[in-house]
């Protein structure tokens, strides 16, 4: 099972996204989290805030290298040296998902189309919210809100 909830931090809070009805702190720089759970292992939690809207959109980039023919996506969090990886095995159709938050690393395992599909839902309720909340990341948000779509058509559909 994959749980996915995006925050906004505001005031020092973390706010659900779609709770969150108020002015972003910053335009430019959009702190919060992304807290991924796969089958009961937490991957990436509230301690692990960043730039929200660049991981979502990093995440996205890395399934759709995933989707064109690479078997493992590396990069780091937006702002802070936080590793993130995403390795599929194409055989078993398994997407192994990674993170380095301290000294141990930690590791999940799922159903590459069920996390596609978990992703897609998520990633979209965040970039539909985050246009409607910030004006000046319309044009960021429309760009993946494309993308995700043309992934919710092979996956989630």
């Amino acid at each position: 099972m994959i749980k996915i909830r995006s925050y906004i931090k505001y005031n020092e809070n973390f706010i659900p996204i779609d709770e969150f009805n108020g002015k972003l702190d910053d335009d430019f720089y959009i702190y919060g989290a992304i807290d991924l759970n796969i089958n009961g292992i937490e991957i990436i939690n509230l301690d692990m805030y960043d730039l929200v809207d660049q991981l979502w959109a990093y995440i996205i980039n890395g399934i759709i290298e995933l989707e064109n023919g690479k078997t493992e996506f590396k990069t780091n969090f937006p702002d802070q040296p936080l590793p993130l990886s995403l390795s599929l095995n194409k055989n078993s159709n398994i997407i192994t998902i990674k993170t380095k938050p301290y000294d141990d690393e930690i590791e999940a395992k799922s159903n590459y189309k069920e996390f596609v599909k978990s992703i897609c839902i998520s990633a979209k309720e965040f970039f539909e919210k985050l246009s409607k909340v910030e004006i000046n990341k319309q044009s960021m948000a429309k760009d993946y809100l494309n993308k995700i779509e043309s992934l919710d058509k092979k996956y989630c559909r």
